[in-house]
């Protein structure tokens, strides 16, 4: 798992890897497991989740 930051929005989200800065998330503290939820996502958007 590869969590970025002060990126503004600009690198894609993958199955492994997501942007966590403020503006991704709505501005407010984010939890680890719905990071894990957005990275689940991505996995599938992939062609890659189960």
């Amino acid at each position: 798992m590869h969590l970025y930051g002060h990126s503004h929005g600009t690198l894609p989200g993958t199955a492994a890897s997501i942007d966590v800065e403020g503006n991704c998330f709505g501005f407010r503290p984010v939890a680890i497991d719905e990071i894990r939820v957005r990275l689940a996502e991505n996995a599938d958007a992939e062609g890659g989740g189960s």
